[in-house]
C-alpha cells in the first residue's frame, strides 16, 4: 500500500520550473531513497510535499488523501515530519524544549513525557544533555536532536534531508544505523534524501534518482544500485554528491 503517492507533479520558484511531471510512490513501512546531484530538486520535492513550495500541476496524496497546497503546520498533525537539511535546531532552547517543539499540537502531558522517554532511550546522549542549549551540542548530537524532534510527533512518514551532511565518518555510520532502527522498530516510513548514495541504497527498499527535476532512474534499491547511469554518476564517485542540493 502506498502511503505517499505523487503523480505528474510540477513545481516552480516563480517562473523557474524545478520539478517537472514527477511521479513516485513510497510504500507504507519502507525506506525510500531519493538521490540526485546539486540542483536536482530533492529539497524542493520535500518542501512541495510539506506545502512550503506550491505545486503548479499534479497531485500529492498521503494515505489516500490529497494534500497538495495544505498549510505547512498541518503536516505534523497528519503524521508527516521532517529532519531538514542542516538540522535547524533551535540553538537558544534546551534539548528538552527542542523536543517539545516536535509535538506542538499535543497537549497531553503524559503523552509528551512518554514520547520524550522514547527519544532518550534511543539517544541516551540527549538525556545527558537534557537541559543543555541546543546550540552548544556537537554536530552529531544536533543530528540526534533533529531526528528526535521529528519523532516527537509520532509520524507515519519521516522525511530526512541530508542527515549525514557534515558529520564525521563514524557518526555517518551511526546515523544510518539509527534511521534503519527507527524504520524497523517503529515501522516508520522513511523518505531519505541523501548525499551518500551507496550507504543509502544499502538500507533502502526502493529508490528514485532525480536530475534537473525529473526522475531518471527508479526501482528497488538493488535495481537502482546496478543501473549504469547511477553507477557512473554516483556510486563510483560518491564524493560528487558532497555539498549538493537544490
Amino acid at each position: 500500500m502506498s502511503l505517499l503517492m505523487i503523480s505528474d507533479l510540477t513545481a516552480a520558484y516563480g517562473k523557474a520550473i524545478v520539478l517537472q511531471n514527477l511521479s513516485l510512490r513510497v510504500a507504507e513501512g519502507e525506506i525510500c531513497a531519493l538521490l540526485g546531484s546539486n540542483g536536482s530538486g530533492k529539497t524542493t520535492l520535500i518542501k512541495t510535499i510539506l506545502g512550503m513550495v506550491k505545486a503548479t500541476a499534479g497531485r500529492i496524496e498521503f494515505d489516500g488523501k490529497p494534500i497538495q497546497g495544505m498549510d505547512t503546520h498541518r503536516a505534523s498533525e497528519m503524521g508527516i515530519s521532517i529532519v531538514p537539511e542542516g538540522r535547524k535546531i533551535f540553538p537558544e532552547m534546551t534539548v528538552a524544549e527542542n523536543l517539545r517543539m516536535g509535538c506542538f499540537h499535543e497537549d497531553r502531558k503524559e503523552v509528551i513525557q512518554a514520547r520524550m522517554q522514547e527519544i532518550y532511550h534511543l539517544f541516551p546522549r540527549l538525556k545527558e544533555r537534557e537541559q543543555q542549549l541546543g546550540g552548544t551540542l556537537s554536530g552529531g548530537e544536533q543530528g540526534m536532536l533533529a531526528i528526535g524532534r521529528a519523532m516527537m510527533g509520532a509520524p507515519r512518514l519521516m522525511m530526512l534531508d541530508e542527515p549525514s551532511l557534515g558529520l564525521q565518518p563514524n557518526l555517518v555510520e551511526l546515523m544510518f544505523e539509527i534511521i534503519q532502527r527507527i524504520n524497523q522498530e517503529r515501522s516508520t516510513t522513511i523518505l531519505l534524501a541523501e548525499q551518500n548514495a551507496k550507504r543509502t541504497l544499502e538500507i533502502a527498499d526502493s529508490g528514485y534518482v532525480l536530475q534537473k527535476g525529473r526522475i531518471i532512474a527508479q526501482g528497488t534499491a538493488a535495481e537502482v544500485a546496478i543501473n549504469e547511469v547511477v553507477k557512473q554518476a554516483y556510486l563510483k564517485a560518491d564524493s560528487s554528491l558532497i555539498n549538493q542540493e537544490s
